[in-house]
This record gives structure tokens, sequence and C-alpha cells, in this order.
């Protein structure tokens, strides 16, 4: 039986992504009920409705909210707001979310 069982190959699980990048955007270009927000939600609905289980959501963005000081002082709060929307439209209050920053300002 152990060799019948070493014989068989064995099952990876499948990583699927939900693309939605649009560079050289800023948070404001994502907030809730904006073209890209919505479209965002709209796409991940649909992969979880064909069978897709949602894992986590990579968040890349932010060297266009960078280019003032107004602009990177608001950062924050956009941001903590554009993730309770995330987690709030896609019924997943604990959803991890991972997060990558850039920042051209110093």
């Amino acid at each position: 039986m152990a060799k019948s069982e070493e014989k068989q190959p064995r099952k990876k699980p499948a990583i699927g992504l939900v693309p939605c990048a649009v560079g050289g955007t800023t948070m404001s270009e994502w907030k809730k009920g904006q073209f890209l927000y919505d479209r965002m939600i709209q796409r991940t609905k649909v992969a979880i409705e064909k069978g897709g289980t949602l894992k986590a959501l990579l968040w890349y963005q932010g060297e266009s909210d960078t280019t003032s000081n107004a602009s990177g002082a608001s950062f924050g709060s956009k941001l903590a707001t554009f993730l309770q929307d995330v987690r709030t439209d896609l019924q997943s209050p604990d959803f991890p979310i991972i997060q990558v920053n850039l920042c051209t300002m110093i």
C-alpha cells in the first residue's frame, strides 16, 4: 500500500490571483465608490462565486501619494478607510492584508 501511495503524484494547491493593479494611482482613486475600487470588489466577488477562496490582499501602492507633504499626510487615514471598506464589502472582518509601500519623498 505504501508503494501505491508513493506513485500517486501530490496535488499542489492552485493559487489564483485577481489582478486589479493600475500603476501611478493615488489612494483617492481607490476610494469606495470610485471605478477602481468598485471594479476590484466586483472582480473579487466573481472569483469567490466561481469557487475561489479568498486568502489575502496584496496591496502595493502609495508612491503617488508622496508627491507633496499634504498628500503624504493624508495617506494613512485614506489607507485605513480603504482597508476597512475592503473587509466590510467582502464580508471578511479578519481578512489579512499585506501592504507594501514605496516612498519617493523623505
